[in-house]
């Protein structure tokens, strides 16, 4: 017969706390407040990235990195449930100038109080100048610049691994321009200057690689690589230019230039990840008593009730890059059209399965992270900024490469073009995206004709590579790669077309691709301003257009190139649950078969309950 455990046949077992973790990354200075359940918490801080240096500048050494993570010496740190936990976060170190000293600056420091102990992460050391060859030393160190001096100590002051360190490694000293340290490895490991690896973690079952050391710069055409390590580490400039550290990354900018002089870039801002270890509702095994369970229930504390699982297919499409204008004083070319940003889908993808969330709280809620399109900038660079990236959860598509201008296009989700007699064109899914994670993300910018005088090419698209551009006699621009469709919201919709490529003197600009790829202006031999180039189209992640130029007299009245478009991420769950966006821009909708969509336009936050 029943026993006396409310009804209940079988022993009475007791109800306990849940354990849980919950994890949060901090970019910006503030306080952070805990779970009122919190014992413990894991974290890493990471530090800012140093600067590169000027005219073959060494790489910037990535910022320091104090972890309990992975740390023998460190455990997960006592604390009170409900504190409040202060959180400091600086910026990168600036890059050198080919003027002067031309050494970098060191990066700021990342803060955290966890426990009554303060837990100080130091800056990456500045990369070193063709005037002030030694490189600094930091949490990893600058890159060597050539001539009297060395490469840059890393874990600087030195940290012991009870307090989180050490913090990195030193710069690379082997030639002149040489990578800067990151966390797990010196500079020029690897190879001739490129930057120390970061370290890899993954974190609340999300990854994270972080802390990688600046490339070392050098004349053009020199042999050997200079792309910065793996964690956020900017590439120095050496068949192309360079590029700054990754924001919130901790990664050290890349070296300068010394033919033409370009100079250092910024290292990139740091940042902090806090795990909380704490109690979640309650669980019990097994059987258990009725009337604990019903009184559980009634005060809405009863987890094993209050959860839910759901598969969520996934459309990610990140921010497009921009295109450039010609950059020769005589309007010697068309600029070129930026690459798509890159787009990653489960939906109608045989090769990848939708988001799995297996009894999660009922009402859960997920970042979402929508990529911006690069601004075009005014004073026509040799090349574009590349998009912002577009995440959730675990999928990441990459932002699209800037088009080149008397310069190779940018990597990127899908690459940027270039004009002239240049090389390549930007390479597209770089970094690659696997086919389970929805990938390939997008395709390569045209290579340019070896010849002067000649259209830029366009950027490339998620469904093709950028058109190429031509010389005499028509001079024309290349088209946009074209981008892919979608019927994810229950119709089809063409994203991530690439930015078409300028025409020069009276050729034709390059046609516009499908997918909101900007269209090109032309190069106007009369007097007159060329037409304006066009933007990527918004929620689209289009790559921008290329810019021209009114040639009728010297020196050429340049027009702005086109800033790309910005991302979206659109998710598609069963009938089974309610979504909820914010802020507002961001909307839901229910297709005709009952699935439910939400549409992010711009980052927020999404809360999943039951219909």
């Amino acid at each position: 017969m029943a026993q006396g455990n409310g009804g209940i046949i079988g022993p009475v077992n007791t109800v306990s706390p849940a354990p849980a973790v919950k994890t949060t990354k901090i970019d910006a200075s503030g306080c952070h407040t805990l779970e009122t359940t919190t014992s413990s918490v894991d974290f890493i801080a990471v530090a800012a990235g140093g600067g590169g240096g000027g005219n073959y500048g060494g790489g910037g050494g990535a910022g320091g990195v104090l972890k309990s993570f992975c740390n023998a010496c460190l455990s997960a740190i006592p604390v009170c449930g409900g504190a409040s936990v202060p959180v400091t976060i600086n910026g990168g170190g600036a890059g050198g100038v080919n003027s002067g000293p031309g050494q970098g600056s060191n990066g700021g420091t990342s803060v955290v109080i966890l426990g009554g102990t303060t837990y100080t992460a130091t800056g990456g050391g500045g990369g070193g100048g063709r005037g002030l060859s030694q490189g600094c030393a930091g949490g990893s160190g600058g890159g060597f610049s050539g001539g009297p001096g060395s490469a840059g100590a890393g874990n600087t002051p030195s940290i012991a691994g009870p307090l989180g360190g050490p913090q990195g490694s030193n710069g690379g000293g082997n030639l002149m321009g040489s990578g800067g340290g990151g966390f797990s490895e010196a500079g020029c490991t690897d190879g001739a200057r490129e930057g120390g690896d970061g370290v890899a973690l993954t974190i609340g079952g999300t990854p994270y690689t972080l802390a990688g050391g600046g490339g070392g710069g050098g004349p053009t055409g020199d042999p050997g690589t200079s792309t910065g390590g793996d964690g956020g580490g900017g590439n120095g400039s050496l068949t192309a230019e360079g590029s700054a550290g990754t924001t919130n990354t901790g990664g050290g900018g890349g070296g300068g230039n010394s033919t033409p002089y370009i100079n250092g870039k910024a290292g990139g801002s740091g940042t902090v990840i806090l795990q909380e270890n704490y109690t979640a509702g309650n669980q019990a095994p097994g059987v258990w008593q009725m009337n604990t369970v019903y009184d559980l229930v009634k005060q809405g504390e009863w987890r094993g009730f209050n959860i839910q699982s759901y598969d969520l297919d996934y459309l990610v499409i990140a921010g497009g890059g921009a295109g450039t204008a010609q950059h020769q004083p005589a309007g010697a070319n068309g600029g070129s059209g930026g690459g798509a940003g890159g787009m990653v889908t489960s939906f109608s993808n045989p090769n990848a399965a939708a988001l799995s969330f297996t009894n999660v709280d009922v009402g859960s809620t997920y970042d979402v992270t929508v990529g911006a399109g690069a601004a075009a900038s005014t004073d026509q660079p040799e090349t574009g900024e590349r998009g912002t990236d577009s995440t959730f959860q675990t999928i990441t598509a990459t932002g699209g490469g800037g088009g080149g201008s008397g310069a190779a296009g940018q990597p990127g989700g899908s690459g940027g073009g270039t004009n002239q007699n240049c090389s390549a064109g930007g390479s597209g899914n770089t970094p690659a995206a696997p086919a389970a994670l929805g990938g390939p993300q997008g395709n390569s910018g045209s290579p340019g004709i070896p010849s002067s005088g000649g259209g830029g090419t366009g950027g490339g698209g998620a469904g093709g590579a950028g058109g190429q551009n031509f010389s005499s006699p028509n001079k024309n621009g290349g088209a946009g790669g074209v981008g892919l469709a979608n019927s994810i919201t229950g119709s089809p919709v063409t994203y991530a077309g690439g930015g078409a490529g300028a025409a020069y003197s009276c050729g034709t600009p390059g046609a516009t691709a499908p997918g909101g790829g900007g269209a090109a202006n032309n190069n106007s031999p009369s007097s007159g301003v060329p037409s304006a180039s066009l933007n990527g189209t918004a929620n689209l992640g289009g790559g921008g257009g290329g810019g021209g130029s009114n040639i009728s007299s010297l020196p050429a009245t340049r027009v702005a190139a086109g800033s790309g478009g910005s991302g979206v991420v659109i998710l598609r769950g069963p009938s089974a649950v309610t979504f909820t966006v914010a802020p507002g821009s961001n909307s839901t909708s229910t297709h005709p078969g009952g699935e439910k969509i939400a549409t992010f336009n711009v980052t927020g936050t999404l809360t999943i309950g039951e219909a």
